[in-house]
């Protein structure tokens, strides 16, 4: 077969393969083969019934044109030789020049997505929701540039690429289908109107695509145009854009209505806090971002919540950043608490018996966190004060369950807040949580590998329109969900009580630190066996630095043990540890009695 010439042939042919071989770890698949055709002769050498690879029917047909045009002559399901011929006709009558790609043929397709590299992600329902404006939403995300995808994709320069994605029955990842040519989407608004305009006529897009793009270039002045569940990367949209014509989604306008540009003045969306408990009444009531294509799986989830971190600077101009916002705290607080108690089974076995792996834990935690969360504060003091096997427990998950814990604090207190807008510092307060939340490690690496693997978040750092794209059906679905949520007074939101004598505190650098003394092995025998007589034992002094871990001092305390048990509240766990006491405000008391700021460590 012949090499394709036309822009859209090129970015299904190598431009999809290119980006995934370059993004190797990227959340997103593409279908089998596509074949070219450019006339009726190459059908017939498909077809021949010698042929090496005889391509199967019914096929995906998507034509090609040698100009890229939004809204050509219509992709479809063809079935016979006779109609793909049939098809090549009409293209060729169109544009001569047109090519033909024949691709696997899904049966069903759940939802449809497009990615324009200006930074706007559209979703809808179907194989073709998103681009023919059949009730899809759209989110402004970050913009895409990557010139070699570009001219692996036949691209011009000055356009936009628009990366289109399916997700059929049954598939757990959205497959990629075309990458096409396009005008720029300004992403901070569901509108286009280039210039303030008083409405003189409304008119609405015609399902012929063909036909609409002849009608929007007779289009005159002070002519809007009304896209009823549409975004600005339909098919619709685009001409307009095209041609400087507005296009209007947010509202059906009105003739006399004076509709200012979407360049000068750009929607302003305020932070809406019942918004915001919608988004985690979704969350923890209903148990949204945990159910779907994934199953028990909580990688889809995870993903989701760092999607929306990574795009929140353009989320936040969203007219659903609260929900969304709310929706991804609540979400990555219960996968948090579920890594949590997926370790803590290891030292409990009345909460979950030895029958439960780690996958049930999550699941009982993640569907029922109402009952699991309140836990939490008794998890964090056996995880630092309890005997743990190598590997296994210790400080490191005590510092991830009390992130977690400041995760709940911070979503609840907002949660319960008063006022119907939530101040800029509420919002950064809980992305900074979020933030330190992620970083923490366990006693063998990063703790999200429980999960998701560090590449991964990687990726959804590097490439967070990818990754939005890539769980594009939990933006849709959730926008769904939420839509149908008119009251969350079912939910309520208790503040978790966090015992103030926890061990530790912050350094200059905000990062957590416990300080305490070990008893040597030596004297820690004599103290099990004759605690309560007065036998001198010495105590060295250890730090443990979150990200930077044990450190020693050298100086040291010789102490009888009653004088120990006398000075200090907090018992000596099995590992020698002596846990220094807090004094709220002050400091620490050392074995002794005296108080200190500990390495100038402030109580938590």
């Amino acid at each position: 077969m012949s090499t394709a010439k036309t822009q859209k042939a090129l970015g299904i042919l190598e431009g999809i393969p290119w980006l995934l071989s370059v993004k190797g770890t990227a959340p997103l698949t593409r279908s089998t083969r596509h074949l070219l055709v450019k006339n009726k002769q190459d059908v017939a050498v498909l077809f021949d019934c010698n042929a090496y690879s005889r391509p199967s029917l019914p096929a995906f047909a998507r034509p090609c044109p040698i100009r890229p045009r939004h809204g050509f002559v219509e992709s479809r399901t063809v079935n016979t030789v006779v109609e793909i011929n049939a098809l090549l006709d009409q293209i060729h009558k169109e544009d001569p020049k047109g090519e033909l790609l024949l691709g696997p043929n899904y049966r069903q397709v759940n939802q449809n997505a497009v990615y324009v590299s200006s930074g706007v992600l559209s979703v809808g329902p179907g194989n073709d929701g998103a681009t023919s404006g059949k009730g899809s939403i759209s989110f402004p995300v970050a913009p895409y540039a990557d010139k070699q995808l570009k001219s692996k994709s036949g691209v011009k320069r000055k356009e936009e690429m628009y990366i289109e994605s399916i997700l059929p029955e049954g598939h757990t990842t959205w497959v990629l289908t075309q990458i096409r040519g396009g005008p720029a989407i300004d992403s901070g608004s569901e509108d286009f109107v280039p210039k303030s305009v008083v409405v003189n006529k409304i008119i609405t897009p015609c399902a012929d695509l063909l036909q609409w793009e002849k009608e929007v270039a007779k289009i005159g002045k002070n002519v809007v145009v009304y896209g009823n569940g549409h975004t600005l990367a339909s098919h619709a949209a685009v001409h307009c854009i095209l041609h400087d014509i507005p296009f209007i989604v947010s509202h059906k306008p009105k003739v006399g209505e004076i509709i200012e540009s979407t360049e000068r003045n750009k929607p302003k969306h305020t932070m809406s806090r019942s918004q915001f408990k919608k988004g985690v009444y979704l969350a923890v009531k209903r148990q949204f971002a945990y159910r779907g294509r994934y199953g028990d799986n909580l990688e889809g989830s995870t993903r989701f919540c760092f999607s929306v971190l990574h795009n929140w600077f353009r989320l936040k101009d969203s007219p659903h950043a609260s929900w969304l916002l709310g929706l991804a705290v609540a979400t990555f607080a219960k996968i948090c608490a579920a890594l949590v108690l997926g370790e803590y089974r290891h030292h409990d076995n009345a909460m979950f018996p030895l029958l439960d792996d780690r996958t049930q834990v999550y699941s009982k935690v993640v569907s029922n966190s109402g009952r699991y969360i309140p836990m939490l504060p008794k998890v964090l003091e056996h995880f630092y004060s309890a005997e743990w096997a190598s590997g296994f427990g210790g400080i490191p998950w005590a510092n991830c369950s009390w992130h977690t814990i400041e995760m709940w604090r911070a979503i609840i207190k907002e949660y319960n807040a008063k006022g119907k807008e939530m101040p800029g510092k509420d919002i950064a307060g809980l992305m900074d949580v979020m933030n330190r939340t992620i970083n923490q490690a366990h006693n063998n690496g990063w703790w999200f590998n429980k999960v998701w693997s560090k590449a991964d978040m990687d990726f959804a750092a590097n490439e967070p329109a990818l990754t939005a794209l890539s769980v594009a059906d939990f933006f849709y679905n959730a926008t769904k969900e939420v839509e149908k949520i008119k009251s969350t007074k079912g939910l309520r939101l208790r503040q978790i009580r966090r015992k103030s004598n926890i061990p530790c505190g912050k350094n200059a650098k905000q990062k957590l630190v416990w300080a305490y003394f070990r008893m040597s092995r030596y004297d820690m025998k004599y103290y099990k066996s004759a605690r309560n007589k007065s036998i001198e034992v010495t105590l060295f002094p250890e730090i443990y630095e979150e990200g930077s871990g044990l450190s020693t001092e050298d100086k040291e305390i010789k102490i009888t043990t009653r004088q120990l048990i006398a000075s200090c509240r907090k018992r000596v766990n099995d590992s020698g540890r002596v846990f220094l006491d807090v004094v709220p405000k002050k400091g620490f008391r050392v074995p002794g009695g005296a108080i200190i700021q500990y390495k100038g460590i402030m109580p938590t």
